[in-house]
């Protein structure tokens, strides 16, 4: 037998010696007079037989005779995952339009173009094709996918009459969300919104305002309030757009929101805004990209009684839509991408929906084979392989053609130890 490369053993003062596996998620906390039978096992696995709990050991793999296998079924798991021709993901941006000019929108040069019915019967078309689905799921998105709301009602009743499982979400800038919208929302089978609030009203009006400059966080408000009242068991996740003039405002602002709606499915998050399509979206001065940036903004957070991350590392074998084989981008005009970010850029379309046997193969494998982590030697022998997910499939390719160097790596990468304190804290205040 042999100690696993996945194990790693520490001492935290929260909660003592802590051993964790990042392959099989295992997290021990090891009392004080068991470190030294632990550190001889971990030089001496063979005498593994003499320690009295050696069957746990084995169970979670902290012992294994090869850990090369467990990595190959790990990656075989990801890649039985990432081409099953059974389960597609479709992200259709029934629009280029918006309502809205927001500060670092990548999107602004872009016609406003709407989908027709011609390219909804195409999409139809295509998934008919495929006699193995099993399930589809959509996210809507724009532009402002709720300007074109007849699209995705049409469309879904066309998608629910091929009698295969359906699913979808909506990413909305929530100005939209009237009632009559909202009152159509769980029949159109969309179980999850993603809207944006950058901050308090004081921020967000400066940031996320109308074409005409009127500022437009009361009303999405208003109306997340009404979409939770009358289809409360909707998953609404609220974004937050973080960059160094809104990282201090964060904690009260969280805390806001959870005490206006209070449930656990509304969830509060952050995200970073990016710059990653050199579209001057966020300046290096208000950039916080960084692990660093972002581990600390965590950390902050959680001295402040603001958990807003999972701390305790999870196991990825799901994918992105850009290297999954069934995971496609839909424009307006029918036009596929393998990445939402690209939308509306000619020079990354693959092809058109309404002729799927004409898909540029070279280009979609540049997504999904290029720049892979699965296929990464470097990735391959981390300790981290298994909790992370490579980092975004875009950035790994443009650092890898246009000598870019974006942060692929897991942020946990160089706070292990803090974010694993930070769940044992939480798991123990929750007991």
């Amino acid at each position: 037998m042999k100690w696993s490369r996945y194990n790693k053993i520490f001492h935290s003062l929260s909660g003592g010696y802590i051993l964790f596996n990042s392959m099989s998620q295992c997290l021990l906390q090891i009392a004080e007079e068991d470190i030294e039978t632990f550190r001889y096992l971990e030089n001496n696995p063979d005498n593994y037989k003499d320690f009295e709990g050696y069957q746990v050991l084995l169970n979670y793999k902290i012992l294994v005779e090869d850990d090369d296998m467990l990595l190959s079924y790990h990656i075989d798991t990801i890649l039985r995952n990432r081409y099953n021709p059974n389960d597609i993901n479709l992200t259709i941006a029934v629009t280029r339009d918006c309502n809205f000019s927001c500060v670092y929108c990548y999107e602004t040069e872009r016609p406003a173009i709407y989908m027709r019915e011609k390219e909804e019967d195409e999409i139809v078309a295509f998934l008919s094709k495929n006699k193995q689905l099993r399930s589809v799921l959509v996210t809507w998105y724009g532009g402002e996918p709720l300007l074109n709301f007849r699209c995705i009602q049409r469309l879904t009743s066309k998608i629910k009459k091929l009698g295969v499982h359906f699913s979808a979400m909506i990413v909305t800038n929530g100005f939209l969300l009237t009632e009559n919208i909202c009152n159509k929302f769980k029949e159109l089978n969309i179980n999850k919104v993603q809207v944006t609030l950058d901050g308090p009203k004081s921020i967000h009006d400066t940031r996320r305002f109308l074409k005409n400059g009127t500022g437009t966080y009361d009303r999405i408000v208003e109306n997340l309030k009404y979409l939770h009242k009358i289809y409360p068991e909707i998953q609404i996740d609220i974004r937050t757009n973080i960059d160094k003039r809104i990282e201090h405002e964060y904690i009260a602002f969280y805390k806001y929101l959870k005490t206006v709606f209070g449930a656990e499915n509304v969830r509060p998050y952050a995200g970073f805004a990016s710059d990653i399509m050199n579209s001057g979206c966020i300046s290096d001065e208000y950039s916080l990209n960084t692990n660093i940036d972002k581990a600390n903004f965590y950390i902050r957070n959680h001295e402040n009684n603001v958990d807003i991350d999972n701390y305790m590392p999870r196991k990825h074998i799901s994918t992105c839509i850009a290297n999954s084989l069934t995971g496609l981008v839909i424009g307006p005009e029918g036009e596929v991408y393998k990445c939402w970010l690209e939308i509306g850029n000619p020079k990354c379309v693959i092809g058109n929906i309404a002729n799927p046997m004409q898909f540029d193969l070279i280009k979609m494998s540049k997504y999904t084979c290029l720049a892979d982590y699965v296929f990464d030697p470097k990735c391959r022998d981390c300790f981290f392989m298994p909790i992370c997910s490579g980092g975004c499939p875009l950035a790994r390719i443009l650092n890898k053609k246009e000598r870019k160097c974006i942060e692929t790596c897991h942020m946990i990468k160089d706070y292990l130890e803090k974010y694993l304190e930070f769940h044992i804290e939480m798991k123990n205040k929750n007991v």
